[in-house]
């Protein structure tokens, strides 16, 4: 009897040093001891989410939250997002971290919706460190500027992150993959860049959204200036060359 209580003992202290470990990690901060998930399981639902409420003028937000289903189903991606296994493919990689960065705006602005607009609601709305990406709790504001723009060199990142916003690049319909990504990035600059908000020539000058005013480091080193960017990547190429910035428009950026 005395060495199967001992037994018994031994095995609760094993089970509650793991409790005990587990949320040690979590009060610390540390990324999740749970098996990692492949990095290809939620892309399904989420471009099923993508298709159902993205429309060419926005995202269908008071329909999305209506649905119970669907708000659920958009928890579950940020929940994989949260725990996914880096793919080693850089291009797989930047895909991810688009991916992540759409989805987990969608899933924050869901969660607080009816709001007039991201900032209108919280002006650390992109600062807030409440977001977890691979393991790692972080903001929206380090996804994009700590690891998207230092890691990748390609200021085609700028439009396909969407800020929720009706000045941002519109959000995509499908999910970023390795093997298109080149050409959807191709495809969402040439879209923003044939639109209002993105670039128009007004009076003899070229009017442009703050995105090339806030990031033209990135255009600049790409191509030499935000000028040339815009003539290497907008058709046609456009004749003006003085430039002007139009304000930015932070209102939700829901479909009408």
């Amino acid at each position: 009897m005395n060495a199967v209580m001992q037994r018994i003992a031994s095995t609760l202290l094993v089970i509650c040093g793991i409790i005990l470990a587990a949320l040690l990690g979590v009060a610390c901060g540390q990324k999740s001891i749970t098996a990692p998930v492949p990095h290809e399981s939620w892309r399904t639902p989420y471009a099923q989410l993508l298709t159902k409420y993205v429309a060419p003028t926005g995202v269908r937000y008071a329909d999305w939250k209506a649905d119970s289903g669907d708000m659920a189903k958009l928890a579950l991606v940020t929940e994989k997002i949260s725990a996914v296994s880096l793919p080693s493919d850089e291009k797989a990689l930047l895909a991810y971290y688009l991916d992540a960065y759409n989805a987990w705006v969608l899933q924050r602005v869901l969660t607080v919706y009816p709001i007039s607009g991201p900032l209108a609601h919280d002006a650390d709305f992109f600062k807030q460190e409440d977001i977890q990406v691979a393991g790692e709790r972080m903001s929206l504001d380090h996804l994009e500027n700590a690891i998207i723009r230092q890691r990748f060199s390609e200021p085609r990142i700028h439009f396909a992150l969407n800020c929720a916003s009706r000045s941002c690049p519109a959000l995509a319909t499908v999910p970023y993959s390795d093997t298109a990504l080149d050409a959807a990035l191709e495809l969402q600059t040439q879209t923003y860049l044939s639109s209002t908000e993105g670039c128009t020539e007004e009076a003899g000058s070229l009017v442009l959204s703050q995105i090339f005013e806030w990031f033209a480091a990135d255009f600049e080193k790409s191509c030499g200036s935000v000028l040339g960017f815009i003539q290497k990547h907008r058709q046609p190429a456009p004749q003006a060359t003085e430039i002007r910035f139009r304000p930015y428009d932070w209102a939700l950026n829901e479909a009408q």
